[in-house]
């Protein structure tokens, strides 16, 4: 990709990541308020300072402060922090305390994880397509010889939408005289360049090393959430507010 297709694609998908997130504001009856300029924005920290040529404020130590949409400031002072509760692990929700261990499988852990999926990452589907692995490439010299590399692709069925194509791409590195069980670094990575001196650190200390494509499995923006798995289990439709978010599908994948 040339740097003026990739800056095209970039600004197709913020334009994209725009659309979609706006559609998830309508669906929830949700609007920003309107906020004066952060200059005569009343709520803004005193001791905050414009740099030129940034749009951001900062304190005295040189600390960033931006301003989010709804208005709140950037706070780095726990003191100033609203209050807050931490839930207790060990009280259901119907506020008796877990006493006994069925009580916490069968009860309180079930509460905690749907919490999860209703608050943070989304729900994911029970019915996801089959995944298979196969090797698609062994290069027994790479790192001088120290490591075995093997390309792994992980194929979607994606029968019930053919318009996308996720998958699950992985770079597996091996010692090149190791048996049997090893350690393993799983890294999360995309289509940028690997991290060589780094895989060879660990290669070196005698652990495996998994580089997942992400990407591959689903787009890091909401303007790809009609391919990926995530438009794969919905048809190349818009997904509803409690479904599964890019987190959700990366952990499935």
């Amino acid at each position: 990709m040339t740097p003026e297709e990739r800056t095209a694609y970039m600004n197709k998908m913020r334009v994209a990541s725009q659309e979609d997130w706006q559609k998830m504001m309508d669906k929830l009856n949700l609007k920003l308020p309107t906020l004066p300029a952060p200059a005569d924005d009343p709520r803004r920290p005193a001791h905050l300072k414009p740099k030129e040529g940034s749009t951001n404020w900062y304190d005295d130590a040189g600390n960033t402060h931006v301003r989010s949409g709804w208005g709140n400031w950037t706070n780095y002072d726990e003191a100033k922090a609203n209050d807050y509760k931490l839930p207790d692990p060990l009280v259901l929700k119907n506020g008796k305390p877990v006493k006994d261990a069925n009580t916490w499988w069968k009860q309180r852990r079930p509460e905690i994880l749907n919490d999860y999926l209703t608050e943070i990452y989304g729900k994911t589907p029970t019915n996801t397509p089959n995944v298979t692995f196969a090797p698609v490439g062994i290069d027994s010299t790479v790192l001088t010889g120290k490591a075995i590399r093997k390309n792994i692709l992980g194929s979607m069925d994606n029968s019930r939408y053919p318009s996308v194509t996720p998958s699950i791409p992985v770079i597996y590195y091996r010692p090149v005289n190791a048996s049997g069980k090893i350690p393993m670094m799983v890294i999360v990575w995309g289509s940028f360049p690997q991290p060589l001196a780094n895989i060879e650190k660990l290669i070196d200390a005698g652990w495996a090393v998994a580089l997942v494509n992400t990407g591959a499995i689903q787009a890091d923006n909401g303007g790809g959430l009609h391919e990926g798995i995530i438009g794969l289990m919905n048809g190349g439709k818009d997904r509803k507010p409690d479904e599964w978010g890019v987190l959700a599908a990366w952990s499935w994948g």
